[in-house]
C-alpha cells in the first residue's frame, strides 16, 4: 500500500520502489474512484527508491501532475499529498528543512517538516506552483518532522530510459524475504526485509476506526490483511 502519481497522459506513474517490491499484483485507485490495473514497469531505480509503472487506463485519460525544473530552496514552503493509514487524499504541508547527500551513493535527498506516515510513501512533494520537487519516502522515527523525498525533477522523466516489462514477469522476479522480528507494542508481528532492511508491520484483517467524537466513529475502514513500511 503506498502512493504515486501519474506523470504523463499515457498512464506511466512513479512511486517508490518499495512500494510494489512485494506485490503480485497491484493497482491504482483514483481520486474519482476510479480503479487502474498495473499492467507493467517501464524503468525502475532501486537505487533511488523509484519505480516507473504503466496503468492500463483504457479510455480514460489520466491527469499528470508537472515537475519541477531545478531543486528548491531551503525554507521553501511545500505540500505533500498522500494516503496515510489510508486515509485517502490527505494533505500535509510544512517547508524544505535541508538538501542533503547521501555518503554511500551521492543521492539527493530533501528534508521536509511536512508530516508523512505509511501509506504516503510514493508522494509527490509539490511546491507552491504545483511542480514536483520530490517523492516522499521514508521517515525517522527518533526525532520530530524528520521526513525524507528523493529529490526528482523534469531532467529524471526527460532521461527516462523505458525498458517495459510485463508486472507479472517483474513482480516474479523480485526478492520476497521477510524474516519475523517480534510484536511490537500495538501486539502487530513485524518483519524486516532482508535485501533492503526494511521494517514492515503486518495489520491483520478487520474493522479499523479513525478518530472519534464523543465516543462514536468518525471514519471506518474494513481491509483484508496487509503489510506496511515501518520506515
Amino acid at each position: 500500500m503506498g502512493t504515486g502519481f501519474f506523470i504523463n497522459k499515457n498512464g506511466d506513474f512513479i512511486t517508490n520502489f518499495h512500494v510494489l517490491r512485494d506485490a503480485d499484483r497491484a493497482y491504482i485507485k483514483t481520486k474519482n474512484g476510479g480503479t487502474y490495473n498495473v499492467k507493467s514497469i517501464i524503468a525502475q531505480y532501486e537505487d533511488l527508491d523509484l519505480i516507473v509503472g504503466r496503468a492500463d487506463i483504457l479510455d480514460k485519460t489520466p491527469l499528470p501532475v508537472p515537475f519541477s525544473s531545478s531543486l528548491p530552496q531551503i525554507g521553501e514552503k511545500i505540500i505533500v499529498i498522500g494516503n496515510p493509514f489510508v486515509l485517502e487524499q490527505s494533505v500535509t504541508d510544512g517547508i524544505v528543512s535541508a538538501i542533503r547527500e547521501t555518503k554511500s551513493d551521492g543521492r539527493t535527498i530533501i528534508q521536509i517538516s511536512a508530516p508523512i506516515s505509511p501509506g504516503s510513501s510514493g508522494s509527490p512533494v509539490v511546491n507552491m506552483k504545483g511542480e514536483v520537487i520530490g517523492v516522499a519516502t521514508f521517515q525517522l522515527i527518533v526525532g520530530q518532522n524528520l521526513n525524507f523525498a528523493v529529490a526528482c525533477d523534469n531532467n529524471f522523466v526527460e532521461t527516462l530510459k523505458e525498458d517495459e516489462i510485463p508486472f507479472s514477469k517483474w513482480s516474479s522476479k523480485q526478492v520476497r524475504k521477510m524474516t519475523f522480528i517480534g510484536k511490537n507494542v500495538q501486539g502487530y508481528k513485524e518483519y524486516r526485509h532482508e535485501l533492503t532492511g526494511m521494517v514492515f508491520v503486518l495489520i491483520p484483517e478487520g474493522t479499523f476506526k479513525m478518530g472519534d467524537i464523543d465516543e462514536k466513529p468518525v471514519h471506518e475502514v474494513t481491509l483484508d490483511s496487509f503489510l506496511i513500511s515501518k520506515y
